[in-house]
Protein backbone atom coordinates (compact mmCIF):
# COMPACT_ATOMS: atom_id res chain seq x y z
CA UNK A 1 0.00 0.00 0.00
CA UNK A 2 1.38 3.57 -1.12
CA UNK A 3 0.02 6.80 -0.08
CA UNK A 4 0.26 10.02 -1.57
CA UNK A 5 2.49 13.26 -0.23
CA UNK A 6 0.42 14.72 1.89
CA UNK A 7 -1.56 12.07 2.94
CA UNK A 8 -2.34 12.05 6.79
CA UNK A 9 -3.90 8.91 8.53
CA UNK A 10 -3.69 10.63 12.26
CA UNK A 11 -7.17 9.83 13.94
CA UNK A 12 -7.93 7.43 11.52
CA UNK A 13 -10.14 4.75 13.25
CA UNK A 14 -10.02 0.97 13.73
CA UNK A 15 -13.20 0.36 11.73
CA UNK A 16 -10.90 1.70 8.74
CA UNK A 17 -8.26 -1.24 9.18
CA UNK A 18 -10.39 -3.97 7.17
CA UNK A 19 -10.87 -1.38 4.22
CA UNK A 20 -7.25 -1.65 3.77
CA UNK A 21 -6.72 -4.75 3.99
CA UNK A 22 -9.47 -5.62 1.54
CA UNK A 23 -8.66 -2.41 -0.86
CA UNK A 24 -5.18 -3.93 -0.47
CA UNK A 25 -5.91 -7.52 -1.49
CA UNK A 26 -8.06 -6.55 -4.11
CA UNK A 27 -5.38 -3.92 -6.35
CA UNK A 28 -2.68 -6.25 -5.92
CA UNK A 29 -4.84 -9.76 -6.45
CA UNK A 30 -6.41 -8.43 -9.13
CA UNK A 31 -4.68 -6.15 -10.95
CA UNK A 32 -0.77 -6.67 -9.77
CA UNK A 33 -0.54 -3.17 -8.28
CA UNK A 34 -0.81 -1.76 -5.09
CA UNK A 35 -3.17 0.29 -3.99
CA UNK A 36 -2.46 4.09 -3.02
CA UNK A 37 -4.49 5.89 -0.71
CA UNK A 38 -5.01 9.66 -1.98
CA UNK A 39 -6.69 10.82 0.89
CA UNK A 40 -7.48 10.71 4.91
CA UNK A 41 -7.93 12.81 7.71
CA UNK A 42 -6.94 16.08 6.19
CA UNK A 43 -8.99 19.25 7.20
CA UNK A 44 -8.69 21.06 4.22
CA UNK A 45 -9.60 18.64 1.66
CA UNK A 46 -13.13 17.47 2.81
CA UNK A 47 -16.63 19.35 2.52
CA UNK A 48 -18.17 19.98 5.77
CA UNK A 49 -19.80 17.09 7.66
CA UNK A 50 -17.44 14.46 5.54
CA UNK A 51 -16.83 11.07 7.68
CA UNK A 52 -12.67 11.90 6.56
CA UNK A 53 -12.54 14.33 9.43
CA UNK A 54 -14.05 11.68 11.60
CA UNK A 55 -11.32 9.28 10.75
CA UNK A 56 -14.60 6.96 9.21
CA UNK A 57 -13.22 7.61 5.06
CA UNK A 58 -10.40 6.78 2.48
CA UNK A 59 -10.01 8.03 -0.55
CA UNK A 60 -7.92 5.57 -3.16
CA UNK A 61 -6.44 6.16 -6.78
CA UNK A 62 -7.86 4.33 -9.69
CA UNK A 63 -6.05 5.64 -12.77
CA UNK A 64 -3.14 3.32 -12.30
CA UNK A 65 -5.51 0.52 -12.96
CA UNK A 66 -5.61 0.94 -17.09
CA UNK A 67 -8.30 -2.05 -17.55
CA UNK A 68 -11.76 -0.71 -16.94
CA UNK A 69 -12.62 -4.61 -16.80
CA UNK A 70 -10.01 -4.76 -13.73
CA UNK A 71 -11.25 -1.52 -11.76
CA UNK A 72 -14.69 -3.38 -12.13
CA UNK A 73 -13.29 -6.24 -10.91
CA UNK A 74 -11.70 -4.32 -7.74
CA UNK A 75 -14.85 -2.38 -7.35
CA UNK A 76 -17.06 -5.62 -6.77
CA UNK A 77 -14.69 -7.56 -4.80
CA UNK A 78 -14.28 -4.51 -2.65
CA UNK A 79 -17.92 -4.22 -1.59
CA UNK A 80 -18.77 -7.77 -1.70
CA UNK A 81 -15.37 -8.42 0.90
CA UNK A 82 -16.88 -5.21 3.13
CA UNK A 83 -20.61 -5.91 3.00
CA UNK A 84 -19.65 -9.56 4.32
CA UNK A 85 -17.29 -7.99 7.04
CA UNK A 86 -20.54 -5.24 7.88
CA UNK A 87 -23.33 -3.75 6.16
CA UNK A 88 -22.09 -0.05 7.18
CA UNK A 89 -19.39 0.14 4.80
CA UNK A 90 -20.39 2.16 1.89
CA UNK A 91 -17.96 2.27 -1.39
CA UNK A 92 -18.83 4.99 -4.00
CA UNK A 93 -16.70 5.48 -7.14
CA UNK A 94 -15.54 8.77 -8.21
CA UNK A 95 -14.03 9.91 -11.40
CA UNK A 96 -10.88 9.75 -10.41
CA UNK A 97 -10.84 7.61 -7.23
CA UNK A 98 -12.89 5.64 -5.13
CA UNK A 99 -14.27 6.76 -1.34
CA UNK A 100 -15.06 4.00 1.01
CA UNK A 101 -16.56 4.87 4.46
CA UNK A 102 -17.36 3.21 7.57
CA UNK A 103 -20.91 5.01 8.07
CA UNK A 104 -22.00 4.36 12.38
CA UNK A 105 -25.59 5.85 10.87
CA UNK A 106 -26.57 3.53 8.07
Amino acid sequence: MKKKIGVSLAGLKLEMKPVMEVVEESFVGIAGVESCITSGTEWYKHKAGSLHFFGLALDYRIRHVKSNLKRNLIYKRIRFMLADISPRYQLVVEKTHIHIEYDPDA
